[in-house]
């Protein structure tokens, strides 16, 4: 996990937890060497489809806060963006839109990993670092771990944004 001195640190995207805070509170957190908070919750941005020509990442981004911002149920939580669509941003297209994720009050978030951010990875040299986020092994097998389905959270809300859908998931019991 980042823990970073400025509200948009975010490396959701890459697949590592990151989240900002203040001054203060990064010094405490240096002397201690230690940063515990609860487990927060966890919300699911469920994306479809790609983006209509001339819609960038903070358009998408402009849409997640205008859908999720309001009623609050993002506050101090991970939002985790799974869905067939994440596959059809580039790593540039997702970081973009995942610095703006604490505009929403979310407390962090958290992307699929693929190889497009294996390349990403490649590309700025540090290819051995890359993990895929949801491989699992069991004895000397991998098992394909995907990131939480619709089905392992709750209510859903749909917003619709230039004709594209947008699917929140709520956590079960929230």
């Amino acid at each position: 996990m980042i823990l970073g001195s400025d509200s948009h640190t975010r490396y959701g995207a890459l697949g590592t937890m990151a989240m900002g805070e203040g001054g203060p509170e990064l010094v405490k957190q240096l002397l201690n060497k230690t940063y515990d908070i609860k487990m927060p919750g966890v919300i699911a941005v469920y994306l479809e489809g790609e983006p209509m020509k001339g819609v960038g990442p903070q358009d998408v981004a402009l849409a997640i806060i205008g859908a999720t911002f309001k009623n609050g149920y993002v506050n101090n939580k991970v939002m985790e963006f799974v869905g067939p669509g994440v596959k059809n941003l580039s790593a540039d297209f997702r970081i973009g839109i995942d610095v703006m994720t604490t505009e929403t009050t979310c407390l962090s978030s958290i992307w699929t990993t693929d190889e497009k951010i294996e390349e990403f990875y490649e590309i700025h040299g540090r290819k051995e670092e890359y993990k895929d986020r949801y491989q699992r092994k069991r004895g000397n097998r991998k098992l394909p771990y995907r990131a939480g389905s619709p089905r392992s959270f709750g209510d859903s809300e749909t917003y619709s944004k230039a004709g594209r859908s947008l699917h929140v998931w709520k956590p079960r019991n929230t």
